[in-house]
Formats: C-alpha cells, sequence, structure tokens
C-alpha cells in the first residue's frame, strides 16, 4: 500500500487485538501438525538409512570374501604398503625384544 510515498505495513501478531491471539493458536497448531508429519518422515528416512547401511556392509563383506587374498594389494597401492609397513613394524618390534633380551642376558652374565 503505497500512497504520495508513504508506505504502511501492518504485522498480525500477538499483541494485536482478537485476531493475533487466534492467529497466533491457528500457528502453534499448525506447526504442531507439521512437526507431527516431519517426525514420521525423519523416522521412515532414518529406517531406510539403517537399512541402506545394513545393505552395504553386506554387499561389501561378499565383495571382500570373492576376492582372491593378494588381489587387493595388487588394486590398491596404498593397502600394498600398508601392508608394508605393518611387516616392518613387526620385524621392528621383534628386534627391539631380541635386542632387549640380550641386554638383560648381558647384564645378568656382568653381575
Amino acid at each position: 500500500m503505497a500512497r504520495n510515498g508513504l508506505q504502511g505495513q501492518y504485522e498480525t501478531g500477538w499483541h494485536t487485538p482478537i485476531i493475533g491471539p487466534i492467529w497466533m493458536t491457528m500457528r502453534r497448531r499448525l506447526h504442531q501438525e507439521i512437526r507431527i508429519c516431519i517426525d514420521v518422515l525423519l523416522s521412515q528416512q532414518s529406517s531406510f538409512n539403517s537399512y541402506l547401511v545394513r545393505a552395504f556392509d553386506k554387499l561389501m563383506e561378499g565383495l571382500a570374501d570373492m576376492r582372491p587374498a593378494g588381489a587387493l594389494a595388487d588394486a590398491d597401492p596404498q593397502a600394498a604398503s600398508l601392508d608394508a609397513l605393518r611387516q616392518e613394524i613387526a620385524d621392528l618390534k621383534k628386534r627391539v625384544q631380541d635386542l632387549e633380551r640380550d641386554a638383560a642376558a648381558g647384564s645378568k652374565v656382568a653381575r
């Protein structure tokens, strides 16, 4: 509503006589109804997502079982380097244990 450069804007809120409380009550009720619908949809979506995750997990397990043992290392260079690092760590742990055992045996002999 523009007349002579003046604009008037009327907002209906809680403090508007008669219409305000009715409007706010309707708004609250509409909000509750929408929340009921949204909560149902969220529950259904959550169930669907859980189902998909379980299905994909089973699919991945099935694919992993179908691969030959060495196929994963050949297909993924990171897996091969991780396996090499794991082996190196295992070798180093064994070497440290051997050195500690030798050091403990040497200290017992020196006594």
